[in-house]
């Protein structure tokens, strides 16, 4: 029991004694203190802020892509495109390395721009499935913010460019469908006129050695090719100055149409500064700085001080001590 008051009575003794030792060295405590809290302010003054600015991006509606549909239709050969396919390029765009590269390249090849306006990093993330955020840092609210107006109006114009590149090759594919169409049933109203023309100058031939000028019968379809001659030489010469002469259309039915389906593609063409393949949702958000944590560095790097100093002066106590004794 005594042996358990004394070592309590020893402690209370050693703890009073470090206090009167510390408080003997406060100037040095101080000090040490004050030069750490003076060192992490000159490091935290020194290192530039870091601003986030966020955009998220969702599936387009279908207004938004209704200059692309536009003489397109179910019934045609070029059928309607949908947001999905719209969004799909605009995500292939967006994720790609090229785009991300060139819009770095843009910013760093402006001799005018400032180094605070370059962004630090560009990050893509998939939030859902349709759901796609492209977070961009930079060193002030405002560089971050327009960085990413920049980005979006790029990406934009390369999905657009990339939907009018997909556009024309389909529409290319057709024409030359229709080209290859038209050519053969051009080529089978050749052989129907020339077998007409055929038939017409026989015709005229025995009408002119028969003497049949006027047609001799003036009612009733003539029914046979043997006939033909009946109608005289001035109707039959009028038939074929009127066949040579006759139009394609006239003649095939099929060419009509194939005509008019060719010239509705091949005189499609969308405006594409009014397509949008995909929506910005709500505002660019722009944080705070991510480095913004001064305050508790300098109240971390007072600790420190406080504490080595403070460590200092009892190592530097126990030392004379041993030494004395």
């Amino acid at each position: 029991m005594k042996q358990s008051i004394s070592n309590s009575y020893n402690s209370e003794v050693d703890l009073i004694e470090l206090c009167k030792l510390l408080w003997k060295r406060k100037l040095f405590i101080i000090g040490i203190t004050i030069l750490f809290c003076l060192a992490a302010i000159i490091i935290t003054g020194l290192i530039k802020p870091v601003f986030t600015a966020k955009v998220t991006f969702v599936s387009p509606i279908n207004s938004d892509i209704a200059p692309l549909n536009f003489g397109r239709s179910f019934s045609s050969p070029l059928k309607p495109i949908n947001t999905i396919d719209s969004y799909n390029i605009f995500r292939g765009v967006l994720l790609s390395d090229s785009v991300k590269n060139e819009f770095l390249d843009n910013l760093q090849g402006i001799k005018a721009a400032k180094k605070q306006n370059e962004p630090i990093s560009l990050t893509t993330l998939q939030e859902a499935a349709q759901r796609y955020s492209v977070i961009i840092t930079a060193h002030s609210q405002r560089a971050a913010k327009q960085n990413a107006l920049s980005f979006i109006d790029l990406v934009n114009k390369k999905s657009r460019e990339k939907m009018y590149h997909a556009m024309e090759m389909e529409k290319n594919a057709y024409k030359e469908h229709y080209k290859h169409e038209l050519a053969l049933l051009h080529k089978a109203a050749d052989e129907m006129r020339e077998n007409q023309l055929e038939t017409l100058k026989k015709a005229y031939q025995t009408a002119s050695s028969l003497g049949i000028t006027d047609p001799s019968i003036s009612k009733g379809p003539i029914i046979s090719d043997s006939s033909i001659h009946l109608r005289g030489t001035k109707a039959l010469t009028t038939e074929i100055k009127n066949l040579k002469h006759r139009s394609y259309n006239d003649i095939s039915p099929e060419v009509r149409k194939l005509k008019l389906e060719y010239d509705n593609i091949i005189s499609f063409k969308p405006n594409m500064k009014q397509v949008l393949l995909a929506r910005v949702d709500d505002d660019i958000v722009v944080s705070e700085a991510i480095n913004n944590k001064r305050k508790f560095i300098i109240i971390f790097a007072m600790f420190i001080g406080f504490v080595l100093s403070c460590s200092w002066v009892i190592l530097r106590n126990i030392k004379s001590i041993l030494a004395q004794e």
